[in-house]
């Protein structure tokens, strides 16, 4: 199975180093497929030149955590990426959003998120190989998931982003049933 783990993870990442070099060097022309503004050209490019190298951290998402699925364990691989694509991108881009508010460090969420998950599936995976992995209940899943959004709500990050602060607005606060 290791081996079967090491050749697919080679052969995915050999595949999406040469398309992701073939995106950075025609990535105006892929935007202009889409979109003939020179703005938009230009930002597009810049964008897939700057997220483009950061899909070969995928593979190692992809892999690792379809080789723990395959040997049973799902359960951790669903928490280490719904931490890292979801609860770590919000919190990055909460950060990010007050201390550099420019458009490329928010874009950089997605690598960040896909790096953090990469080093935590891989992580995972070894100790998993090792033995190294304690024993826990699902109960214990379910109240530290709680916790995390309970602070990320009182902190601010998990908010209602149509109202000011994070109470609902007067208006959905009176909603008897949903507007047609």
């Amino acid at each position: 199975a290791k081996k079967g783990v090491h050749t697919a993870l080679a052969m995915s990442m050999t595949v999406t180093v040469v398309i992701s070099a073939a995106v950075i060097l025609f990535a105006p022309y892929l935007v202009e497929f889409f979109n003939h503004s020179e703005g938009v050209v230009a930002f597009g490019t810049m964008f897939l030149k700057w997220l483009t190298p950061f899909y070969v951290t995928c593979c190692i998402n992809q892999i690792y955590t379809g080789a723990l699925r395959g040997a049973g364990d799902s359960r951790a691989p669903m928490f280490i990426m719904l931490g890292s694509f979801v609860v770590f991108r919000q919190i990055y881009l909460f950060a990010m959003s007050r201390v550099a508010n420019q458009i490329i460090p928010i874009a950089m969420s997605y690598p960040a998120g896909w790096m953090l998950c990469s080093v935590l599936t891989l992580l995972y995976y070894i100790f998993d190989l090792v033995g190294f992995i304690p024993a826990y209940s699902q109960e214990q899943i379910v109240n530290v998931v709680m916790m995390v959004v309970q602070i990320l709500s009182f902190i601010g990050i998990v908010t209602d982003p149509t109202t000011k602060g994070i109470k609902d607005s007067e208006q959905a606060q009176g909603y008897e049933k949903p507007n047609e």
